[in-house]
């Protein structure tokens, strides 16, 4: 008896109208609003048991009239969950990740260098701009100030697209193809701080000038964008088979880079 009251009680007849409402427009929002709403029922009645077996229990003996809206709520609901899983799952080494991480990995070292360029070129210093460097057209030597400006504009760079991608992947969904460009941009800065140790790069020839420690600002560089990589690594659940993968592709291509500007001297601008 108590469970016909309750089914005529205003907050159940207002789950039945929702559902209705469902069936009718067909929009998987108001499906899983039905589904919070039904909570909310069971709740207030303080029946402390699971809503599947709860709802099925409810059809099966007081409201069969309801078991098809339930069921194509349920569908739907199981629908949106399982998409869900995939997106956050899709972790395939695939030939269009691999392009992907060709595009960022020269997306990122011409944007890197386009940054010291510009700078340079605003600076009132004829520059030319290659793959992996840039140098200046007449031999003019900056001023040390000058050439902590130049130095730092690209590593500002690499920093905010690192950061971009990086609240972009906390705030929404998984995408690996985003996803390489916050990688790419902390191996590039990885591996411009171990070239320290042959010669001064950006952040160490700023440390250096700073007297700080040659190793001081690109630790801290690095150590930043590793925390991004580490916390998106961390909220999708990466495996190290897909982060293994990623460095290798990443390394490679950007070996290739380096290299073709080492013998070919490719000129950007």
């Amino acid at each position: 008896m108590w469970m016909n009251k309750w089914i005529k009680s205003n907050c159940c007849q207002q789950c039945i109208k929702k559902i209705g409402q469902i069936v009718i427009k067909q929009r998987l929002v108001l499906v899983c609003e039905v589904a919070k709403s039904f909570d909310l029922a069971i709740k207030k009645r303080k029946i402390i048991t699971k809503r599947k077996s709860f709802g099925l229990w409810i059809i099966r003996k007081e409201i069969d009239y309801l078991q098809p809206y339930f069921s194509y709520t349920k569908t739907l609901c199981v629908s949106r969950i399982k998409y869900s899983n995939w997106t956050m799952t899709d972790k395939k080494i695939t030939f269009k990740y691999i392009l992907a991480i060709i595009i960022a990995v020269i997306f990122t070292w011409i944007i890197h260098e386009f940054a010291h360029w510009l700078t340079s070129e605003l600076l009132g210093y004829d520059t030319i701009m290659r793959l992996n460097g840039i140098s200046s057209t007449n031999g003019e030597n900056p001023s040390d100030w000058h050439k902590i400006f130049i130095s730092a504009s690209g590593p500002i760079i690499t920093i905010l697209q690192g950061l971009v991608v990086f609240i972009i992947l906390k705030s929404r969904n998984w995408n690996k193809y985003l996803y390489v460009f916050l990688f790419t941009a902390f191996y590039m800065r990885l591996l411009a701080g171990l070239m320290n140790f042959i010669n001064p790069n950006d952040e160490g020839r700023i440390s250096a000038f700073l007297e700080i420690g040659t190793f001081t600002l690109p630790i801290i560089v690095s150590g930043l964008l590793f925390f991004m990589v580490y916390k998106i690594s961390k909220k999708y659940n990466l495996n190290w088979k897909f982060q293994l993968w990623t460095t290798l592709i990443v390394m490679i291509a950007s070996s290739i880079l380096i290299l073709s500007d080492q013998f070919f001297g490719i000129r950007i601008l």
